[in-house]
């Protein structure tokens, strides 16, 4: 929705800031102009505005392929009822073809990229099946348009270990820990998990119980990396 509000408004001075203006002037105009319209709280299934990476990212997008690209006083984009009429029917006939295609394809790509920032802002995963439902053209068609749904991913989701998995993870990793093998053969479940007050010995004695709490971090180095930093302390047992 904003990027085709976005786009026909830049479409319509890019001609002038050409000539008047610069790059950097139609940008800033393009960014004001997708801020004002930037009102989509409560319009079907939004239910917030657009956040400032998904403006920027469409400025971007809208800003570059327009500057470069755009040629809208040329005569493959004037339409059908402005062609030169002494260019030869066949010629006209070409042209108007190619800019059917355009258009078509330039729709299928919005049709595209509405769907995308329907099911990111519902949280869902961007699948094939799910896009084209929403956008009301085949899955075969989404699959040749990949590279709209690569331009409107704005997260990587990493999933985590279990808890018990960083567990061992973690206390093979520090110095000191057991090996893999061991470490994994002394995580205990269900029944036999140790108390937190300890345990109780045949006569009665009650021992204090190792606790080990793990913080799992995200390593922002090269990959998706956790690292499990585990501090052990013994619970104070009954006086």
């Amino acid at each position: 929705m904003l990027f085709e509000n976005l786009r026909f408004f830049a479409y319509s001075i890019v001609n002038h800031e050409r000539e008047h203006g610069s790059y950097e002037h139609f940008v800033r105009r393009l960014t004001a102009h997708a801020h004002n319209s930037n009102q989509f709280r409560g319009r079907g299934a939004f239910c917030d505005d657009l956040p400032l990476s998904s403006i920027r990212s469409t400025v971007r997008s809208v800003g570059r392929w327009t500057w470069n690209r755009y040629t809208g006083n040329s005569r493959c984009h004037r339409g059908v009822m402005e062609l030169d009429k002494s260019t030869p029917l066949a010629e006209r006939q070409k042209l108007s073809a190619k800019r059917t295609h355009a258009v078509r394809h330039q729709a299928t790509e919005s049709k595209i990229r509405v769907a995308c920032s329907v099911l990111h802002h519902q949280d869902k995963p961007l699948a094939i099946a799910a896009i084209a439902a929403l956008s009301g053209v085949t899955r075969q068609t989404v699959a040749k348009y990949r590279h709209v749904i690569n331009e409107t991913r704005s997260t990587v989701v990493v999933a985590l270990q279990p808890l018990p998995e960083l567990a061992t993870y973690a206390a093979t990793n520090t110095p000191g820990g057991t090996s893999q093998g061991n470490a994994t053969t002394r995580v205990k479940h269900g029944a036999n998990q140790i108390p937190a007050g300890g345990v109780s010995t045949p006569q009665g004695e009650t021992i204090p119980a190792l606790l080990v709490s793990i913080e799992s971090l995200i390593d922002p180095g090269e990959g998706p990396k956790v690292l499990g930093i585990v501090s052990a302390h013994r619970s104070q047992g009954p006086a």
